[in-house]
């Protein structure tokens, strides 16, 4: 018989630690003994909290990009597409379909449309599409958001010493579906950016039905479906389940009573506005205020607890309990 060699192992893959397994081994920050005040927070305790915070921000928020980007992309393509099958099916509907409508664009498009029908066929093609992807587009960003919410909070607690309960899952869900809820933002600029080039296209430069097709299907960026639009939806989004975190458990810890923003790269003047200055890199901020802050779009800062209480703070005690 002859020798037949043993086939090879099949390689061994290895495996990328958790979100989780890279926080516990990357931070060192955990609660002082007898717990956070305002007198121990300080020197390297300050400035390892502050590290690892923007630490614990840059992994969650990393890890629900690389979560929602494909998604994202596959909308975004399908939306493309599909405005357009949307509109041929609405244009030859009205002008009924020829033998040359087999061929290119110039030929499939031969018969004219008066500016505002045309218009309207292109919105109506569009609306239909955001209406029949808006549930999956917000499911995808709800589930990578949760994801965020989840990382950054457990990585949070290990700092501040918060306790995930049912009613704090509860509330991270609802903060989830704040997040998830904001698509119609997301839409809206889609929406503007394509009526702004059939204005130009259709009324400005008075084209064709078949030229501007050619100009909505050349201008992907213009259009408002393009894939550059996905780095910087997740870059947003998935930095918003993390701030959103972050500030449940800072609220939850009961010790701190104002917080700063920190890491930004600039205070941009565009940007959103708390006591008339922009909330980059914002100061001590009272936590009563802190879900007033808002922040703009591919923002990096990072929420940090900036004061601590002096004393313990109260016991909240179930409703109806005595002290």
């Amino acid at each position: 018989m002859p020798y037949r060699p043993p086939k090879p192992s099949p390689p061994q893959v290895k495996r990328a630690p958790s979100p989780t397994k890279i926080i516990e081994r990357g931070i060192t920050t955990r609660v002082p003994e007898g717990g956070w005040r305002d007198s121990n927070f300080n020197g390297i305790r300050l400035r390892r909290l502050y590290r690892d915070m923007g630490f614990i921000q840059r992994v969650a928020v990393k890890a629900g990009i690389q979560k929602v980007s494909p998604n994202l992309a596959r909308i975004f393509k399908w939306q493309r597409e599909a405005v357009f099958i949307e509109f041929k099916k609405r244009y030859f509907n009205i002008v009924g379909r020829r033998k040359s409508s087999n061929h290119d664009t110039k030929n499939m498009f031969e018969i004219s449309m008066d500016p505002g029908p045309h218009e309207a066929l292109w919105i109506d093609a569009l609306e239909s599409v955001l209406l029949e992807s808006g549930l999956e587009f917000e499911s995808v960003i709800r589930n990578a958001a949760q994801s965020v919410i989840d990382v950054t909070y457990y990585g949070t607690s290990l700092i501040m010493g918060t306790q995930r309960t049912a009613l704090t899952q509860a509330r991270l869900n609802q903060r989830a579906n704040g997040i998830a809820s904001k698509i119609t933002g997301i839409e809206e600029t889609t929406r503007s950016k394509f009526r702004a080039l059939l204005e130009k296209g259709i009324y400005g430069d008075q084209f064709t039905v078949a030229e501007m097709f050619q100009l909505l299907w050349d201008n992907p960026v213009s259009n408002g479906m393009s894939q550059s639009r996905v780095a910087t939806i997740a870059r947003t989004e998935m930095g918003m389940a993390a701030d959103e975190s972050r500030k449940q458990s800072i609220h939850e810890s009961g010790a701190v009573t104002h917080i700063s923003v920190i890491g930004c790269e600039a205070r941009e003047p565009g940007s959103p506005r708390y006591r008339g200055e922009s909330t980059c890199n914002i100061a001590n901020v009272p936590i009563a205020d802190m879900d007033k802050l808002e922040f703009h779009p591919n923002h990096t800062g990072t929420i940090v607890p900036s004061k601590f209480l002096e004393i313990d703070p109260p016991i909240q005690l179930p409703p109806g309990e005595l002290t």
